[in-house]
């Protein structure tokens, strides 16, 4: 479904939900679809796990097929590898929690 159609029903469903006797008016409307793309730059990560992330994504850790190794990555920022799956686990949590939380607030307009 296209965003504009997903628009129209918003305001179908908005409306048709009002009381009697009340309005509203839409002064000003943008794309939706970024909201959950903007969300995670929001988040604020530790250095040492944005590190561990950025440094993961970038060796293809997360690709499929994954081009390399906790241990691999691990050699090349120099700390021990239940170091760096400490960090990784600690980002991905709190970046997905922060999705779903994100995605439940603003479930009602997809």
């Amino acid at each position: 479904m296209r965003s504009d159609e997903r628009i129209g029903i918003f305001y179908d469903n908005l409306r048709a939900k009002l009381r009697d006797g009340l309005w509203f008016r839409m002064g000003h409307l943008r794309d939706a679809s970024s909201w959950h793309q903007e969300s995670p730059a929001a988040i604020a990560l530790p250095d040492t796990q944005e590190i561990a992330l950025r440094a993961a994504i970038e060796a293809g850790y997360y690709d499929p097929p994954r081009e390399t190794t906790l241990d691999e990555i691990a050699a090349d920022l120099d700390v021990p590898r239940s170091t760096l799956s400490y960090r990784l686990r600690q980002a991905e949590s709190t970046l997905l929690h922060q999705y779903i939380e994100d995605t439940e607030a603003t479930r009602w307009l997809e």
